[in-house]
């Protein structure tokens, strides 16, 4: 096969961890290695090297989901050109502010004066504007205008426009926020259901006044708890069919909240604070793997009009800076189809193309993955009518850690030993003479079992891939399990070989 200028992507379970089959040095086999499993093994000699210390010539050899051998092209240790391991980083979606932001700031405001909002869409996922899209909304004034006359307008304009009310939707929500700090609503409202791109929400009874004073209309109801939750303007009460109209659609996803989730603000307090326009990128909705790429939306943030031309330069608050993921399972979703080499039947020239969308979904899309490359050469292609150097990419996505779990040194004896995970607890416990690698090995087998994404170094830790949340009971015993972020690229050590 030819490889130049190739790039071949590995997508893991988790990394192989050894065991008695699988250790490092031991004779190569297949069979012992579980599905979404890989590891690098030496040509010559047919061992499996965990860790690569010695300088050589490797295959790196997988398994598939399905149990399918895949095998990378050779990999000579003295044609490396780069290795590297890239940690998973985590998408933070943009929130610009045009005026207060929930703490300080206000929102101009002037008779007889025009106010124009203009945002201008764009694909976050590039460097330059793409896909441009403007929202525009303008407000003009006659005499006596007030604060929230003017943000109301402008952030139902472009609000219902987001939510796709109009049409077409996009990836960013364009909400109302206030700095008063709020009150409590009736007790008896109880359960408040909104849908997204709709006015309307209906309650368990949206005029309780059970503790608090009831909802009505001119009030504000604050979707959260803090400044920067978002506020909605009562237009009308329908108290028969327990129904409120909001001024603008609803902005977030459809939902269900409890009354405590919820805040109210008074027409009076409305007027004596400061109002803001809040801007929030949202989740990619158009994503659709083997079709569309994963994206994050961005935009330019614009004012414009007779009214903004004396508003402070601090008018516009661009609050967080958006930030690209980096191993996101969408993204390596979208690399394993650009790849067209990943976990099919066999190394794919990329230029095919393939018509079943049942092929390539090896990449969990809710997965987190670190990526490692070896960027290598292959002088076997050298000479006539050949470049001098055929290049190629070895890639292993593998699910990132972000927790280890280390076994103690000392172990308590007949001790039920836990570990819970997500919810799910995985107990163990340890015989009268207990070891460090009794507990070790135990926990493991039983987290494997479990389908948990765990590995473990073959002696005393086991990391954790994707958790959320683990914990143990070490208030009951004596020598306790740790847990520790874990912030290395996990698989393998022989990145530091390449250096």
């Amino acid at each position: 096969m030819d490889t130049r200028q190739q790039r071949y992507l590995f997508i893991l379970k988790t990394p192989s961890t050894g065991g008695a089959s699988l250790a490092d040095e031991a004779a190569f086999d297949f069979d012992s290695l579980d599905n979404g499993e890989g590891v690098f093994v030496d040509i010559f000699a047919n061992t499996v090297e965990t860790v690569l210390t010695t300088a050589g010539t490797y295959h790196f050899i997988a398994k598939t989901s399905n149990g399918d051998q895949l095998v990378s092209p050779k990999i000579k240790t003295t044609n490396v050109i780069k290795s590297s391991g890239a940690k998973y980083i985590a998408p933070v979606q943009k929130v610009d502010h045009i005026g207060s932001n929930g703490t300080t700031g206000s929102f101009p405001v002037g008779d007889n004066e025009d106010f124009t909002v203009t945002i201008t869409v764009k694909d976050g996922s590039k460097a330059r504007m793409v896909n441009r899209d403007r929202i525009s909304a303008t407000y003009s004034t006659t005499s006596g205008a007030t604060e929230q006359e003017v943000v109301t307008y402008l952030t139902k304009d472009l609000g219902t426009v987001s939510a796709g009310v109009n049409g077409e939707s996009y990836d960013l929500k364009v909400e109302l926020i206030h700095d008063d700090a709020g009150d409590a609503i009736g007790t008896g409202v109880d359960n408040v259901v909104f849908t997204k791109g709709s006015r309307t929400i209906t309650a368990t009874d949206i005029d309780d006044a059970t503790t608090n004073p009831a909802l009505a209309v001119g009030k504000a109801l604050r979707v959260g708890t803090t400044v920067t939750s978002p506020i909605y303007i009562i237009e009308a009460i329908d108290a028969t069919n327990n129904t409120a109209t909001l001024h603008m659609p609803y902005q977030g996803e459809s939902t269900t909240i409890a009354d405590t989730g919820l805040e109210q603000i008074t027409a009076a307090d409305l007027t004596a604070g400061s109002f803001g326009i809040q801007i929030t990128g949202t989740e990619d909705t158009e994503w659709k793997r083997n079709h569309r790429e994963y994206k994050m939306t961005n935009w330019l943030l614009e004012t414009s009009g007779s009214g903004f031309e004396d508003a402070p330069t601090t008018l516009i608050k661009n609050t967080t800076a958006l930030t690209y993921p980096r191993g996101l399972g969408k993204q390596v979703a979208d690399k394993e189809f650009r790849s067209r080499q990943a976990f099919s039947d066999g190394m794919q020239n990329p230029n095919d193309s393939y018509t079943n969308d049942d092929q390539l979904k090896e990449a969990v899309t809710t997965t987190k993955y670190d990526i490692v490359e070896i960027q290598t050469k292959d002088n076997s292609y050298t000479g006539l009518g050949a470049a001098s150097d055929s290049l190629y990419s070895i890639q292993l996505a593998v699910p990132a850690t972000n927790q280890s779990v280390t076994i103690p040194a000392t172990v308590d004896n007949a001790t039920a030993y836990e570990l819970t995970i997500d919810g799910t607890t995985y107990s163990f416990t340890t015989d009268a003479s207990a070891t460090t690698a009794e507990l070790y090995a135990g926990l493991l087998a039983l987290l494997v079992a479990g389908g948990e994404q765990v590995s473990g170094n073959g002696s005393n830790i086991i990391y954790a891939y994707g958790a959320a949340t683990i914990t143990t009971n070490s208030g009951t015993t004596t020598n306790d399990i740790v847990i520790a972020a874990d912030t290395t690229v996990r698989y393998p050590t022989w990145a530091t070989m390449f250096a």
